[in-house]
């Protein structure tokens, strides 16, 4: 009588441990998938940001040379909106001034995301082809 007892007693306790390292194993589980989400709309937003970035700095090239500085002024303190992005904007500055050809070009993109802002900076240089 006593040694069943003590079956019954060690299978309710290997229930329980069993049922805790399931409840475990599936909140790792749950947690990288959580994890994964969130990687992929960051890396989606990240994705949006240089293809916006693209878009705009061809807008620029396509811009006769001598017009881009009036026409693209350096808006550091007055940034562009970008709508696709959370909080998104978009700065052009020219590191090296307006007067050299080629033409340097700095395009930044900012845009938060939960809290934490993102910036993609993208380099180019435009040369006079009007000549």
């Amino acid at each position: 009588m006593q040694r069943i007892q003590n079956q019954r007693g060690s299978t309710m306790i290997e229930a329980i441990v069993a049922s805790s390292i399931l409840l475990l194993v599936s909140l790792i589980t749950m947690g990288m998938f959580v994890g994964g989400y969130r990687n992929t709309a960051t890396s989606g937003r990240l994705t949006i940001a240089v293809n916006l970035a693209r878009a705009q700095l061809e807008l620029i090239r396509s811009t006769p040379f001598q017009e881009i500085p009036a026409s693209f002024p350096a808006n550091e303190g007055t940034p562009g909106t970008l709508t696709e992005l959370p909080e998104g904007q978009w700065f052009v500055s020219y590191p090296e001034g307006t007067s050299g050809d080629p033409l340097a070009v700095k395009l930044t993109v900012r845009w938060t995301e939960d809290e934490v802002s993102h910036e993609i900076v993208l380099d180019t240089l435009i040369a006079n082809t009007d000549l």
